[in-house]
């Protein structure tokens, strides 16, 4: 199926992660459509598109339609002492 991807850079952090508890789904609340707008990046998926961004930064996916949609991720950090903080 399809999914939508959208992605926040770093002076819309602090913003986008009011809402990091929410589930994002139908219908969308005005809260989240408004996010949704400060977003830097927004993508529609298709089947067997793949996507590639950093996980450090705040980002949500919707799954698009009815369909089942299978999502894989994987998180890469250095081992900086920082980033255990």
């Amino acid at each position: 199926g399809y999914k939508l991807v959208a992605l926040w850079g770093p002076g819309a952090a602090p913003e986008a992660l009011k809402l990091s508890t929410q589930l994002f789904r139908r219908p969308l609340s005005k809260e989240q459509t408004d996010a949704l707008r400060q977003a830097s990046t927004i993508a529609l998926l298709g089947p067997g598109d793949v996507a590639s961004f950093t996980g450090g930064l705040p980002h949500v996916t919707v799954v698009v339609g009815d369909m089942l949609n299978l999502t894989a991720y994987e998180s890469l950090i250095n081992w900086h002492p920082c980033n255990a903080d």
